[in-house]
């Protein structure tokens, strides 16, 4: 992006609350958009010049992308909203419908700006979620929300989330694969909800339909001897049949979040060789698959001090 474009995002958006708690940003992408129909596109109406009255409101798409560093506190209020369910302390994936949920923006038209332009967006769900980390940066979390419908208001008051700390970071995660201890500079997580918008005969969205949810995990590590054995593996047909269990652990005292994959399928590939005297690095993509008994990604989430 631009060093224009992002300015001019951090200075639009002030606040942002996710299902009813205020949350901290980086940034937010609007995918906000009025269309219109342009009659004269397709029409020959005698002149060259495109009349003001060939064109009709169309259909309304409305929601947004927010970039966020959460910290485990705010973790336990996204983490129903992607699509998990809490059950004796895990939180697993089920097969009903994702929660609906409220958001709220908050802009001015530019820094210096008294006022500020509220936005609700109603009935939404999340469509992505992609929880990423690299060397000597905090655990971000990138969420795609879709929304039903929307109410401009005038004040911004939500929640505050309670007993609120920091986010995690990259050098307090550990990653184990195939029983073993893995390093890498890169880790990121995504689940695609594969959320459909139908907007049918009306300007505003009608239904948002979910599909079979993908999840995917990659990390960049350094091929040594540690590490053999991921590249190696997947060329036997056995083995890359069979999958690989593993999980990623972000701890800071009492407080951790655990991604736990049942079941990691990845293809055979063959690293590229670096520029003479760099490091020799490869990329590790998995899709994440469900087992017979287990949700596919089990997630633990301890906030305690």
């Amino acid at each position: 992006e631009s060093d224009m474009a992002n300015e001019g995002m951090q200075s639009a958006f002030t606040r942002l609350a996710i299902g009813g708690y205020k949350m901290c940003f980086e940034r937010i992408e609007p995918i906000d958009a009025a269309k219109l129909v342009d009659h004269s596109a397709k029409l020959n109406c005698g002149t060259r010049q495109r009349m003001a009255t060939d064109q009709s409101p169309s259909i309304k798409i409305l929601g947004f992308t927010a970039y966020l560093q959460p910290t485990p506190e705010e973790l336990a209020v996204l983490l129903p909203l992607i699509g998990w369910t809490l059950n004796t302390g895990t939180y697993r994936w089920t097969d009903t419908r994702l929660s609906t949920f409220t958001c709220k923006t908050a802009r001015q038209a530019e820094r210096t700006a008294a006022t500020e332009w509220v936005r609700s967006y109603t009935n939404c769900r999340v469509n992505v979620a992609q929880f990423y980390s690299s060397k000597g940066q905090p655990l971000n979390l990138a969420l795609q929300i879709f929304a039903m419908g929307y109410d401009d208001e005038a004040t911004f008051s939500e929640t505050e989330v309670s007993n609120n700390s920091t986010p995690f970071v990259h050098s307090q995660s550990a990653t184990t694969l195939d029983g073993a201890t893995r390093y890498y500079t890169q880790f990121r997580y995504a689940v695609n909800n594969r959320l459909n918008v139908e907007h049918n005969n009306s300007v505003l969205p009608t239904n948002i339909d979910e599909a079979d949810r993908i999840e995917t995990v990659s990390f960049n590590m350094p091929q040594n001897d540690e590490h053999t054995d991921l590249i190696l593996d997947p060329w036997d047909d056995t083995a890359r049949a069979a999958g690989i269990a593993g999980s990623t652990v972000f701890t800071r005292g009492g407080k951790s979040l655990t991604l736990a994959w049942d079941v990691l399928k990845s293809e055979a590939n063959v690293p590229a060789l670096p520029i003479r005297g760099n490091e020799i690095r490869f990329q590790k993509n998995y899709n994440v698959y469900l087992d017979d008994a287990l949700s596919a990604t089990l997630v633990t989430l301890d906030t305690s001090a």
